[in-house]
């Protein structure tokens, strides 16, 4: 009996000793394992790795190509929400990237800050939460909202997801938020439900199943995982994915008292429509379909921007400028304009109408 005790003792002695060498010894191995921002802020924005989401912001201040950024706990770009939601409040919510998170455009200066602006002036309890996040498909805005969003209790979702769903790249996202369902359903989850507080465990997990394995590319950290890359034939979403995610994004939000609503967001080529069809024709066409037969309100902000006369260069940053991918992303005269038909499409809502 002493032999066994003194055996079980020293055994305990020495993996604390190991525990507590692995968390010095290999304290740069744990931190990149938490996929923490890095310090360093490159042309876009830097983000953190998440299982569910593939990448994230972490709540705090920052600045991006000049522009100062909060995030707050929710992740999401804004102030912090009260939560639950106070009785005389109504509020939307809106998905996307980051044409509508509003990438190097300031604080306040974003189109669903300027509709919540618009639509304050006939009631000031209307708030907008901006739920849109650089890089972000309908699978990630989906995860999002179960995760987080929904806690805003918002009366109004806009749906407003096109550009990452459409992109071609070197990952699927389905394929890549796959790979994490199966592995925490199996042995391996098993294991790391059993010994996911040893620093020993974190950080051979780490080192072989994420830093060197499958998945390395879903714990990047950066604009987004992988890289555009039109050579390689596959879409972020397939078309037929993303007409089923537009559905459940529409089931789940009226699963939780909201009414959901389309935004078409503009394309520079919208004032000078090429002669073939671009493509994401097919997806405006899967986003209307869907509006249509959900008889949901659909807003399509190309119209104020091809109906001011401005050019391209006037409402969408210069391709070639540091960061700007795809010459797709507003100006802050271009949310301006979007801000306002958007409040237009919602008054009827502001005054107490459906």
């Amino acid at each position: 009996r002493r032999k066994l005790i003194f055996g079980v003792t020293f055994s305990l002695v020495v993996l604390a000793l190991l525990e507590l060498s692995a968390s010095v010894l290999l304290k740069e191995t744990l931190f990149e394992r938490e996929a923490e921002p890095a310090v360093r802020q490159d042309w876009a924005p830097t983000m953190r790795g998440n299982p569910y989401l593939l990448w994230e912001y972490a709540p705090g201040q920052r600045t991006e190509q000049g522009t100062d950024v909060n995030i707050n706990s929710l992740g999401l770009r804004g102030a912090e929400p009260e939560i639950p939601k106070p009785n005389d409040v109504r509020r939307i919510v809106i998905t996307g990237d980051s044409s509508v998170y509003g990438f190097m455009v300031g604080e306040g200066e974003v189109f669903i800050d300027v509709a919540q602006e618009r639509l304050g002036s006939i009631d000031e309890n209307i708030e907008a939460w901006n739920c849109a996040i650089p890089g972000y498909s309908t699978y990630q805005s989906l995860n999002l909202l179960e995760m987080r969003a929904l806690s805003l209790e918002p009366d109004i979702v806009i749906i407003a997801n096109i550009w990452s769903d459409n992109n071609f790249d070197t990952f699927v996202d389905r394929e890549l938020l796959s790979t994490y369902k199966n592995y925490e359903g199996g042995l391996s989850g098993l294991i790391t439900s059993l010994f996911g507080w040893s620093s020993i465990y974190k950080a051979v997990d780490y080192l072989v199943r994420v830093d060197g394995g499958d998945e390395a590319n879903a714990r990047e950290v950066g604009w987004e995982v992988g890289g555009q890359d039109v050579s390689s034939g596959q879409r972020r979403v397939s078309v037929n994915d993303y007409a089923i995610n537009l559905q459940r994004l529409v089931d789940l939000s009226k699963a939780n008292h909201a009414t959901p609503v389309f935004a078409i967001l503009p394309h520079p080529t919208d004032l000078s429509p090429p002669s073939e069809p671009p493509a994401w024709a097919l997806y405006r066409e899967v986003m209307r379909d869907t509006a249509e037969r959900n008889g949901s309100l659909l807003v399509d902000l190309r119209e104020p921007l091809a109906a001011s006369g401005l050019t391209h260069v006037e409402l969408f940053f210069e391709e070639g400028e540091p960061g700007i991918r795809g010459n797709l992303h507003p100006t802050v005269i271009g949310h301006r304009l979007m801000g306002e038909a958007l409040a237009e499409a919602l008054s009827d809502w502001a005054v107490g109408g459906e």
